[in-house]
């Protein structure tokens, strides 16, 4: 160039200066004349900085560039002239719907972007108040007729010599969305807090402190407002038992909630009263609270030990007229025994030595008769003695009772019996004795009356705590709950009898049955009962 031209202009050249320091140079050269010598004039102007300037705007541009086309957010230049788009990026597109080619030239206006023209004179009037929009919310129209809401901010920026409007918008639509629904939850939640029938509070898990609480909080531990926000409810003494409080939060360590622990309570005027306490962990403002209801329940347990006693003396009345009626049955069967049966035998003893007599047939013949009679009577006095209170019960105890009765099931009723005893020496006090004998009773007379049974088997077995009595058939079986369901329909308390007198002296009866596969009832009494101590050598 400077063969041809005879000069050089402006040419950029990196340079390497002296310490190995390099730079970028822009050089001019011309060749003169001077004193008709020919030089050569070198102008060298250093822009090594000014390329780093260049270099790093190029940086800048491409990240701008970058970050305007990738963003989801729409980002748009329109001139400050006549507002016309001229240039926007794919975020435009996704939230208005419009693609490039049909958005350019165009002002949002034209395009319809804003729902509300207002917004767009609100947002005139602050870019030139402040030069700048900062997140202004407002409605807007889609291509295709929907709606939304979009978060908009504007810069008025300078490009060249030409002013531009940048606009940011944001859709916000699912976000609005989103905390209309939260406020509405929160709304029910604020609702159901201060207007539940159950005392509520909202505490702070790391310190248990108080923030919030509705007026049944107030009434059920008789403290004001003011009394019970920012304290503890240790502070409160609000647990009667300290040791309640420390279960839960422990519970609550391990676990996001806890449902239905009963408790003690204690009042500001030191009424004890029991509640149910259901806590849950909630997130409020970042922090983790505890959002705890709590159900008075001293009415209901008070009730509950009511019927439960109510229950106990029922229990105890029930096995006192059994033992009341064993009594009875007792002494009528004693005077069976003791008159009734004696007169009968001692008139049968009579009658033989009269019959013995010299005496015409016609009246050893109605001797006779009257002796067949007497016998018949005797058998009978027999049996109803038997059946009210049989001997065999106090001479010679519950098992021998036990086989005897099996014995007059297997004669009388086509039911085959077995009768296992595993208990060399058993003891019971006269009342377990009877309790357990009569019990044993109605349930053979329940498998002779429902089961269609053809045999029961009865099993007496030990263990180092219990005498345990089995009762199993292989009749028909029944479904136990319609039973007792049906038996409560009629007033017929068999089970429900048996029940209370094993209840009575601290035993368990259970029952096992299935239609058509037979019924196994067994008993299991403690060896110490609730009426005395007894044993089994």
């Amino acid at each position: 160039m400077l063969k041809t031209e005879g000069r050089t202009r402006d040419y950029v050249a990196e340079y390497n200066g002296k310490n190995d320091k390099s730079g970028f140079a822009e050089i001019s050269m011309e060749q003169i004349d001077i004193g008709g010598e020919e030089l050569l004039l070198t102008i060298v102007h250093d822009i090594t900085e000014r390329k780093r300037v260049e270099k790093e705007l190029k940086v800048s541009e491409e990240k701008f560039s970058k970050a305007f086309l990738a963003s989801p957010d729409s980002i748009s230049l329109s001139s400050l002239t006549d507002e016309k788009l001229v240039e926007m990026n794919n975020g435009f597109e996704n939230i208005f719907g419009y693609t490039r080619d049909e958005a350019l030239g165009k002002s949002a206006t034209e395009l319809g972007l804003y729902k509300n023209l207002d917004d767009r004179n609100t947002v005139i009037n602050l870019l030139k108040s402040e030069g700048h929009v900062r997140n202004y919310v407002a409605e807007y129209n889609a291509k295709d007729g929907m709606n939304g809401i979009a978060e908009m901010s504007m810069e008025l920026i300078q490009i060249g010599e030409e002013g531009f409007l940048l606009t940011i918008v944001r859709d916000i639509t699912d976000r609005i969305k989103v905390e209309k629904e939260l406020k509405a939850s929160e709304e029910k939640f604020s609702t159901a807090f201060y207007s539940s029938p159950d005392s509520k509070a909202i505490s702070r898990f790391s310190d248990g402190v108080i923030l919030d609480i509705n007026q049944e909080y107030e009434k059920i531990f008789e403290f004001s407002r003011e009394e019970i926000i920012g304290k503890t409810s240790l502070e409160l003494g609000i647990y009667n038992n300290p040791s309640d409080r420390t279960n839960v939060y422990n519970l609550l360590k391990a676990n996001n909630s806890v449902k239905n622990i009963e408790a003690e309570f204690k009042t500001k005027n030191n009424n004890i009263g029991v509640a149910q306490f259901s806590i849950d962990k909630i997130i409020i403002g970042g922090e983790t609270c505890l959002l705890t209801s709590i159900k008075d329940i001293s009415e209901r347990k008070r009730a509950e030990k009511e019927i439960q006693e109510y229950q106990t003396n029922l229990k105890s009345l029930t096995s006192e007229i059994t033992l009341a009626e064993e009594k009875e049955r007792r002494r009528i069967a004693v005077n069976l025994h003791d008159h009734l049966s004696q007169s009968l035998a001692m008139s049968k003893i009579k009658l033989t030595e009269v019959e013995k007599e010299d005496l015409d047939p016609n009246t050893l013949e109605k001797i006779k008769e009257a002796k067949n009679f007497l016998d018949t009577a005797i058998n009978n006095s027999r049996k109803i003695t038997y059946d009210l209170s049989p001997p065999v019960l106090y001479d010679l105890g519950f098992s021998a009772a036990v086989r005897w009765r099996l014995d007059q099931v297997e004669r009388d009723h086509n039911l085959k019996t077995e009768f296992v005893d595993n208990v060399d020496r058993m003891i019971l006090k006269d009342e377990v004795k009877i309790l357990l004998f009569r019990a044993a009773i109605e349930i053979i007379n329940n498998t002779i009356k429902h089961s269609k049974a053809t045999k029961l088997t009865v099993l007496i077995n030990k263990d180092k705590k219990y005498l345990h009595i089995s009762f199993a058939d292989n009749g028909i079986g029944f479904d136990y709950e319609v039973a007792e369901k049906e038996a409560t329909k009629k007033r017929s308390f068999g089970l429900f009898s048996i029940r209370e007198r094993i209840s009575f002296i601290h035993g368990e009866l259970k029952i096992d049955s299935f239609i058509g596969s037979g019924t196994t009832i067994n008993i299991k009494i403690p060896y110490n009962s609730t009426i005395g101590k007894w044993s089994l050598d």
